[in-house]
């Protein structure tokens, strides 16, 4: 992930904006924060009053996102799309396990310089 985050970051949060998965303790409850991580499961249990309840892990450890249904109407796309996130919302704290309530899922903004040159040319 650090080489995403140097070399092909695509996304409009500089790197420099975003929480580790480490440092979550020190972010108290209620702040808005954004995060970076790769999608590892994603889940709607019967329990969730239609919530999307997303596992994204980043170098340090995961983060659970909850997303609500109307957020999803709007960002669900993105969202199935996607491998990897990165996420803006506000930061809970639920029996002592952070989780992350999703308000903006950001959009990969490719600029037309992307992919960046590596050197290689193509046969």
């Amino acid at each position: 992930m650090a080489i995403l985050k140097e070399e092909a970051w695509v996304y409009p949060v500089p790197p420099s904006g975003l929480v580790s998965s480490e440092r979550l303790t020190e972010v108290p409850a209620g702040r808005f924060i954004a995060f970076f991580g790769r999608v590892l499961a994603k889940q709607s249990p019967g329990t969730a009053k239609g919530r999307l309840v997303v596992t994204l892990e980043d170098e340090a450890g995961s983060l659970q996102l909850v997303i609500d249904p109307k957020t999803y109407g709007h960002l669900g796309g993105i969202m199935d799309s996607q491998s990897f996130l990165c996420v803006f919302g506000r930061l809970d704290r639920r029996e002592g396990a952070p989780a992350l309530k999703v308000t903006q899922v950001f959009r990969l903004s490719l600029s037309p310089g992307f992919p960046p040159q590596t050197g290689c040319k193509p046969q």
